[in-house]
């Protein structure tokens, strides 16, 4: 999916149909992430590549959250904008692939950005709290325990 393919112009249409009144908080899904700090190379590749295809698209479009999946763990951010934190401008990007398949046991490369890495199963939980505020968990399934709720 390039600029100026039928699913880029889809996704920039939708994003630029969203009433922020209405809707205040933007959330975009991908089955890759944008942002993982797993290493396989060949993953990351891809990785660097929706950075630079989709993240101004998403900056423009002030998204809040970028949920993900592909990798069989679970990743929580600071807010991320060029591979760097950046609290003014950044997105938050969430990877959860960890609700079934065997788990991931690759190297971790170190990134600034990395709040929580996990390798337990689990499932993430959104509740939203009013029209400001999301309260986000990750569930895990061992005991059932939340690993760090972010509102």
């Amino acid at each position: 999916m390039t600029a100026g393919s039928p699913q880029y112009q889809f996704l920039e249409s939708s994003l630029k149909s969203i009433d922020r009144a209405k809707t205040p908080g933007v959330i975009v899904e991908f089955h890759r992430p944008m942002y993982n700090n797993e290493d396989y190379a060949s993953d990351y590749r891809v990785a660097e590549n929706m950075q630079a295809e989709f993240e101004e698209l998403l900056i423009a479009h002030d998204v809040d959250l970028v949920l993900a999946g592909h990798y069989h763990s679970y990743l929580r951010t600071s807010r991320i904008y060029k591979d760097k934190v950046d609290d003014d401008k950044g997105i938050y990007h969430f990877t959860v692939g960890s609700a079934g398949a065997s788990l991931d046991g690759a190297e971790l490369i170190p990134k600034d950005w990395v709040e929580m890495y996990s390798l337990e199963f689990g499932i993430g939980k959104i509740t939203v709290m009013n029209s400001t505020h999301l309260f986000w968990e990750f569930i895990e399934n061992k005991d059932n325990s939340d690993t760090g709720a972010v509102t």
